[in-house]
Order: C-alpha cells, then structure tokens, then sequence
C-alpha cells in the first residue's frame, strides 16, 4: 500500500534472524526499518544495516501509541493471538487508557489460512477501518504477513505486536 507505515520492534531474537537470513532481512528492510529492544543487538542492527537506532521497548511503544490514540481518536485493530489474550489486552488498554478505540480483533486459526479464508480476514479488517493494525502472529511470520498484505488492506499502518 503507498504510504502505509511499517515498524519492527524486535529483540535480539529477530536480529538475529534477520543476519542470518537473507529472506528474513529482505522482509525487515522491505518494511523500513528494524528496531531492536536490547542495547547491545541494537547497537549490532545498527553498524549492520547503516543507520542509526534507538532502543525501543515494545510496551513503550504500546503505551506511548494509546496515550497518542486517545488524543487524536486513532482507531486500532489486533490481529493475532489467541481470542482470551486478544480480550484481555483489549480490556486492558481501555481500562489504563480511557478513550482508546479498539474497532476489532480476530484470532486466526494456528494453520495456514486458504485463499478464501485470507481474502475474507483482509475485508473483514478493511470493514473495521482502522488507522493502525497490530499484528501478533509471532516472529517471523507475523511480518512476512505485513508485507504480504501491504497492497490488500486500507490501512495506513501494520506494527508487529507480542501481547504479554
């Protein structure tokens, strides 16, 4: 999709995987950027990759983002997990932050998905409208995932996610 926003917040785990596997960095690289969570593997990602990186904790990150979407009325949809961590997190965030607006969440079954059952999760997600799109299907596949369905989907941005 032209303009939408990719994120990876990654720790020393994704890193990793992201050096030793060409495929996998070419996803991480695709998406703009890589930012990992622990000082040393973001030092590491950094004279990698050519740039400068922050560290940046995922719940940092999460807390930081409700806090912005409560301002300016950003609607945010989960996608991954299982259906009792989605609920949790979801009560959670609109328990801590008042006001946050959660348009959906869909756990897909722990398989490949068909085609058809692809395409269906697709609309349902554009149905929902949301301005951001959290993923938590795990690393790698949650973003092989985003740049797959980086053309599918309407919304702006997809951050990967890990719901604790």
């Amino acid at each position: 999709m032209v303009g939408a926003i990719g994120l990876a917040v990654t720790g020393s785990h994704g890193a990793l995987e992201a050096h030793k596997h060409p495929d996998f960095r070419d996803v991480t690289q695709d998406r703009g950027s890589i930012r990992a969570r622990r000082r040393w593997a973001a030092r590491v990602a950094a004279s990698k990759m050519s740039c400068e990186t922050h560290q940046v904790r995922g719940a940092d990150l999460m807390s930081a983002f409700c806090e912005l979407s409560c301002r300016k009325g950003y609607a945010n949809y989960f996608y991954g997990d299982t259906d009792e961590t989605l609920s949790l997190a979801s009560n959670r965030l609109q328990a801590k932050y008042p006001g946050v607006k959660i348009v959906g969440a869909y756990s897909p079954p722990f398989r490949q998905l068909t085609a058809e059952e692809d395409s269906a999760v697709v609309e349902m997600i554009n149905r929902a409208d949301p301005d951001v799109l959290w993923v938590a299907l795990g690393l790698p596949k949650q973003e092989r995932w985003i740049v797959a369905h980086r053309g599918g989907s309407r919304r702006p941005s997809s951050l990967p996610l890990v719901l604790r």
